[in-house]
């Protein structure tokens, strides 16, 4: 059914050209309802793509309606011109068509009223339009930079306002700081498992990603020296504080060691720090043992207000120039709307506040998750937004996803995560968000029942 099967270099992503050539198969009646779709390992060696291009095309075939994912048996045609829905038993006609599990976004808390008793405020002060009326410094209002700079030595990077530049969000950080600290053409040093746009800016700006190995302590030093040495590059992106997926934590130890070898070999180190609002008990930031070297990130989004795109960046003196530059490139500044409700927010007390109410939120949803999946092998610490799930043995974590994915839940797969060939069997699922709690019990419980189904050839 897939035999002559070839993908056009038209400079499209592979994925969608390999899921509109099935897609033609499915509509032409070349592949039949219920069909068989290739394992996915098959079809990537047939093909000579990567697995991970196969899953996406899959996923998108899922996300049209033609095909289905049944875990365990593998993927079959459904008739295109089918309208009936096709979700898991357990989704009911008064609860959404899908549970996404695949973004990891804060647990609506008590924060969340305040917050918006904070905007009113804010919209009804003196000033505000003269706020709105004028772009702001290319690294943000000096009142609010000192207001961010209380925020981050709570955090323990204590830093004048003059080191601190305002930034939508930390995306919009970590843009301007890898566009300040690097070339067309070099390599940018990533975890091997990490949050998967730092593999898209690594693109975006003409870099080579290169993976460097992770352990239970996050970077293993001794690889990260092996890079340097290698040449592979001088910038590293790392997130010692839950690293993602895996919540790995660096403990002190690692962290000096990390340090002393970005001073051996000139190393500059980009310091994500975005879950750090979640971890009670931490080492002090790599910024506070090389200050010098390290560009420290982190934002609102993990503990309050995603929607609001509010971050903030500390780095050294000399290279806060440039990167406020960069920022001003890409985005003229940060959200003036945003900066200004930070310093309502810091003065209010409520920035500690959210914090603390999103631990407890996260901890009472990890016991909930943790009780629905009696199956699983959870390897992640319990103050993540997400859960990372180790696969038992003889089921495909891209299989899970796509079975899941036809049944109406969004969980995300390692190669999602991935900046080498070698992955883990495991997938993330993300806990948090405005779903409620039954419907999260639910889908967690289902994603349980799958772990124990018997695999077929067509999962492995």
């Amino acid at each position: 059914m897939l035999d002559q099967l070839s993908l056009p270099d038209d400079g499209k992503p592979r994925y969608r050209a390999l899921a509109a050539a099935i897609e033609e198969r499915i509509r032409d009646g070349r592949m039949p309802v219920g069909s068989r779709l290739p394992p996915q390992r098959n079809l990537s060696y047939d093909l000579d793509v990567t697995i991970g291009t196969v899953g996406r095309a899959y996923e998108l075939l899922v996300q049209r309606g033609l095909v289905r994912g049944e875990i365990g048996r593998g993927t079959f045609v459904l008739d295109p011109a089918a309208t009936e829905s096709r979700l898991g038993i357990f989704l009911n006609e008064h609860e959404p068509a899908t549970i996404d599990l695949s973004a990891n976004n804060p647990v609506p808390t008590a924060a969340g009223e305040e917050l918006r008793t904070l905007m009113i405020d804010l919209l009804n002060s003196q000033g505000i339009d003269r706020l709105l009326a004028n772009y702001p410094p290319a690294a943000g209002w000096l009142a609010a930079r000192r207001h961010a700079g209380q925020w981050l030595a709570h955090l323990g990077v204590d830093r004048p306002a003059e080191q601190i530049v305002m930034t939508g969000g930390a995306q919009g950080g970590l843009a301007a700081a890898v566009a300040a600290l690097t070339r067309p053409g070099d390599g940018l040093l990533l975890e091997s498992l990490a949050y998967p746009r730092f593999m898209s800016l690594a693109r975006t700006f003409g870099l080579r990603p290169e993976g460097v190995a992770i352990d239970g302590r996050g970077l293993v030093p001794e690889a990260l020296d092996a890079a340097c040495s290698q040449g592979r590059g001088r910038v590293v992106i790392f997130s010692p504080n839950m690293n993602n997926p895996t919540t790995a934590l660096m403990d002190e130890e690692r962290r000096r060691s990390i340090s002393r070898i970005a001073e051996k070999h000139d190393l500059l180190m980009i310091e994500d720090d975005v879950y750090g609002p979640l971890v009670e008990r931490k080492p002090a930031p790599v910024a506070e043992l090389a200050p010098e070297r390290t560009i420290y990130i982190t934002s609102l989004s993990k503990f309050l207000a995603p929607g609001q795109r509010l971050g903030a960046i500390a780095a050294p003196a000399r290279l806060v120039p440039v990167i406020s530059q960069r920022y001003a490139d890409l985005a003229l500044g940060a959200p003036a709307l945003a900066v200004e409700l930070l310093s309502f927010a810091q003065s209010s007390g409520l920035l500690g506040r959210a914090e603390r109410f999103q631990r407890d939120a996260i901890a009472r949803r990890q016991q909930l998750v943790r009780s629905a999946l009696p199956h699983g092998r959870i390897m992640s610490g319990p103050e993540a937004l997400h859960v990372w799930l180790e696969m038992p043995p003889g089921l495909d974590a891209d299989e899970l996803c796509l079975g899941l994915a036809g049944e109406g839940i969004r969980i995300a797969a390692s190669r999602e995560f991935s900046t080498t060939p070698e992955r883990p069997a495991a997938v993330r699922i993300s806990i948090g968000g405005s779903i409620n709690d039954d419907a999260l019990v639910k889908a967690i419980t289902r994603i349980d029942r799958a772990l124990t189904l018997p695999s077929g050839d067509a999962a492995i």
